[in-house]
């Protein structure tokens, strides 16, 4: 039973953060955040669980840290995703705000 939670755990995390990356468009960011915070929090678990498993199933816990690779890899992905939403929402309320005085 815990080496099939902890594959799903394994397949879960990075799927958060596809989930994420592809829902990321405007009306939606606040979605695409939700599923990357459960992406991180899965990591975090996966991460536990393979120092925990690492002398005892070490085939688990490398199944597990190359999940972490792969969730690590799409974090810095959507963090410039998120990055450049913010530089560009700054950016158009600087614009507004200057043709507003006019």
């Amino acid at each position: 039973m815990a080496k099939k939670l902890f594959i799903a755990f394994c397949l879960a995390a990075p799927l958060a953060f596809a989930v994420a990356r592809e829902t990321f468009r405007p009306p939606s960011v606040m979605i695409s955040g939700a599923f990357m915070i459960a992406g991180v929090v899965l990591s975090v678990c996966v991460f536990g669980w393979s120092v925990w498993n690492l002398f005892y199933h070490r085939r688990r816990a490398l199944l597990g840290l190359a999940s972490l690779l792969v969730c690590f890899c799409y974090f810095v992905v959507l963090s410039d995703y998120f990055a450049s939403h913010a530089y560009r929402q700054r950016q158009n309320e600087g614009t507004n705000a200057g043709d507003h005085r006019r």
